[in-house]
């Protein structure tokens, strides 16, 4: 499969991505928010909470791991979206953190069964392409 037909055939995954995402930094400044004290502390926890979850989301480039990157990658995935899920909870929002955990859980299923990959690796480590 050509690789633009192979990139059009997962766009509709864009839309349940950029959701999990927003639940991500939603759940993480919800935490923040009910964890700091009045005032600035607050603030800067609404703001931090998410900030942190995000680097470290991005931080690391496993492309490096060759063909254990995809599955390194999917765990950093799941363990962002579970450590938010449960700041969600935690901050008693439960159906926030659910919904996270839900929405997370079918994204990568969905990704998976659609054929695609949460890593595009370059050379000799790209995972094969499925065969007709």
């Amino acid at each position: 499969m050509p690789p633009r037909e192979r990139h059009a055939g997962g766009l509709w995954l864009v839309p349940l991505r950029v959701g999990v995402e927003v639940l991500v930094i939603v759940s993480l400044a919800v935490w923040g928010f009910a964890v700091g004290e009045a005032g600035a502390w607050r603030a800067i926890l609404t703001v931090l909470a998410p900030a942190v979850g995000f680097g470290f989301w991005a931080l690391v480039d496993f492309r490096w791991l060759g063909p254990r990157a995809e599955p390194a990658r999917l765990v950093q995935e799941l363990a962002v979206s579970g450590v938010a899920a449960a700041a969600a909870i935690g901050a008693g929002q439960t159906a926030l953190g659910w919904t996270l955990a839900a929405l997370t859980v079918l994204y990568h299923l969905l990704v998976y069964a659609a054929g695609q990959r949460l890593l595009h690796l370059p050379g000799p480590h790209r995972l094969a392409e499925p065969t007709r």
